[in-house]
């Protein structure tokens, strides 16, 4: 079991725009995946990697964030 934080979280995101290089993705992915648009990554909160909230989320089997749905379309992990 990984240590909580947002390093490992599945919510968060890479984004090259944040000083600390990742963002938390939580708001856009607890939105049901049709209701999601994806709008530029600096509306999204710069996160620290061993930063912790109570949004954390672990990643799906083999750490994977991502999978192909039945439908063939790629969406999040639950």
């Amino acid at each position: 079991m990984s240590v909580k934080s947002c390093s490992s979280c599945a919510n968060v995101m890479e984004s090259e725009t944040s000083g600390t290089r990742l963002r938390c993705g939580w708001a856009y992915f607890k939105l049901s995946p049709k209701a999601r648009k994806m709008p530029r990554l600096d509306v999204f909160e710069p996160v620290e990697a061993t930063a912790c909230c109570d949004n954390y989320r672990e990643p799906g089997p083999q750490r994977l964030l991502f999978a192909v749905n039945a439908d063939g379309l790629l969406g999040r992990r639950a």
